[in-house]
């Protein structure tokens, strides 16, 4: 009898050994599911962050009368970093627009030909000229 009783209990706790791996094992598997599915929502948060803030700094160069397209030069780690760079953007952006226009405005104006009085065409001058024009 003693005999019956030491492999029922040999069988026990074999029986509970396995029972301990299982559920360690399921245990383990729960654990890293939740884990990366932690780390899905972060990078999905992450990304949204990120997308809110490329909108908010496209409506700031739009609100300042600047082309959208620049937002996306900009960093957006931080909000206040983001619209410390579309001032100097802006600025930057500014200047060297006035400087286009002044070295434009500076350039002579394009020569043309001396204006001769209508009357004073010929004929074949006159249709020429009105139907170059047209």
């Amino acid at each position: 009898m003693e005999n019956n009783e030491q492999v029922t209990l040999a069988q026990l706790e074999e029986f509970f050994d396995s029972l301990s791996r299982r559920l360690t094992a399921q245990w383990e598997q729960r654990t890293q599911a939740e884990d990366q599915r932690t780390q899905a929502l972060d990078a999905r948060e992450e990304e949204l962050k990120h997308r809110e803030a490329a909108a908010r700094a496209a409506a700031l160069l739009k609100k300042k009368e600047l082309p959208e397209e620049l937002a996306s030069c900009l960093s957006f780690d931080e909000e206040d970093s983001a619209a410390d760079a579309i001032a100097a953007l802006e600025k930057a952006f500014r200047a060297a627009v006035q400087q286009a226009v002044e070295q434009r405005l500076a350039a002579d104006a394009p020569k043309t030909g001396a204006l001769i009085p209508l009357d004073q065409l010929s004929d074949e001058e006159y249709y020429a000229a009105v139907c170059r024009n047209q």
